[in-house]
């Protein structure tokens, strides 16, 4: 699935389990998919839920606009 930011940018974001929610979030622009094994893992216990911050893997980039 993705989400789309304030200013229009898709950012892909994933939910699975159920239970108490646990967000995950990756170290930055070249580690994106670690925490698969770790959601897959943890999807049995808890409702995971994760995104590819703006630029990285899946999600759009989209620059600083200025005036």
């Amino acid at each position: 699935m993705t989400v789309r930011a304030q200013d229009g940018v898709e950012l892909w974001a994933s939910a699975e389990g159920e239970g108490e929610p646990v967000l995950l979030c990756h170290g930055g622009p070249g580690t994106w998919d670690t925490l698969d094994d770790v959601a897959g893992l943890l999807a049995g216990r808890a409702a995971v839920h994760r995104w590819d911050q703006r630029g990285c893997g899946r999600s759009e980039w989209r620059g600083p606009t200025w005036p």
